[in-house]
């Protein structure tokens, strides 16, 4: 069963040249205990898709059309009082991406994480720092550094902190925006393995964000791949990685290193850039950088159709099963 269900969302920025379309029309489902990896070039929507989610999307931009159902319930028709005391923290949280900005320099570490109890729960003090220190354990930082600054954290005790505020009011469901940015490789398998424990130790759904396909084969077991403002495949993980059936996301799994293939394979770039969300492509978004475009795609938008069992891609190359 689906605990969040995107259904036709469009959110978009409104500037002086007009509305970028960041997010244009995106169906996605995620199911309870699911970690679900949404993958994409940059620039491309991901972030504000998972922005959208609680309705934190900044200026300029606006959810414009769609639905978000947490629960069967609407998120996109509550009001921001509601959202602040019924949704956010509570039931559903965001690791933001950039811990070294995200945190407020000036204040304890420890106090920060605890003011989302205060103001959530009315914790007393005593029982918010135990709440703090039962978390710093549980993403493997010593309780001692609780009354440690920023500054004093390394990039990986920041993000591991980040992720012990997304988690003080016990959410149900957890967006990760970029979590591994900026760390180094041996950080990142850090990141990646903590995630995943803490998802099954807890039962939280998750949403991570990258643009690293590698992130996510580790840490997902489903995924779903983003170009221009648009989903364009979706599926678990195996079915996907041993069967990509969307001309770009074959175009990105050729662009990866492989260490098991005996014979290295040539690396291949997918020709071309982005389009301008501004002014986006008529018909299939990727048809100017496709080598398999045909005429419809340069004419008419492709559906979103199942291929297989959980399964769906929106190309005119794959038939509906």
């Amino acid at each position: 069963m689906a605990l969040l269900e995107i259904k036709n969302l469009k959110t978009y920025y409104f500037t002086s040249k007009g509305p970028v379309k960041a997010v244009d029309d995106v169906t996605l489902n995620i199911r309870q205990g699911e970690i679900m990896g949404l993958v994409g070039e940059s620039g491309c929507g991901k972030s504000t898709l998972g922005y959208s989610i609680i309705n934190l999307i900044p200026p300029p931009g606006k959810i414009v059309g769609g639905n978000i159902y947490f629960h069967k319930e609407d998120l996109t028709q509550k009001n921001e009082e509601d959202l602040r005391k019924q949704i956010r923290w509570k039931r559903i949280s965001m690791v933001f991406q950039g811990a070294m900005n995200a945190l407020n320099p000036v204040m304890k570490v420890g106090e920060q994480i605890a003011e989302a109890l205060y103001l959530h729960e009315n914790a007393p003090k005593q029982k918010a720092m135990e709440r703090v220190e039962d978390l710093f354990s549980m993403v493997g930082l010593e309780a001692s550094r609780m009354d440690n600054y920023p500054f004093e954290f390394s990039g990986g005790m920041k993000q591991r902190a980040m992720i012990a505020m997304a988690l003080v009011c016990n959410p149900e469901f957890m967006i990760a925006d970029e979590p591994t940015t900026a760390l180094d490789v041996t950080i990142q398998a850090q990141m990646i393995d903590l995630l995943r424990s803490l998802a099954e130790k807890l039962n939280l759904s998750l949403l991570i964000v990258s643009h690293d396909l590698s992130v996510i084969a580790e840490s997902c077991n489903a995924v779903a791949i983003m170009y221009a403002g648009k989903i364009v495949e979706s599926g678990d993980i195996v079915s996907l990685f041993k069967k990509p059936l969307h001309p770009y996301t074959q175009g990105l799994m050729d662009s990866i290193p492989s260490m098991e293939e005996a014979i290295k394979k040539e690396l291949v770039s997918i020709p071309g850039a982005p389009p301008n969300l501004l002014n986006p492509p008529s018909g299939c978004r990727f048809h100017t950088r496709c080598p398999h475009v045909m005429d419809i795609c340069r004419r008419e938008e492709p559906p979103y159709l199942e291929a297989a069992k959980h399964h769906h891609v929106a190309c005119y190359l794959v038939k509906k099963t």
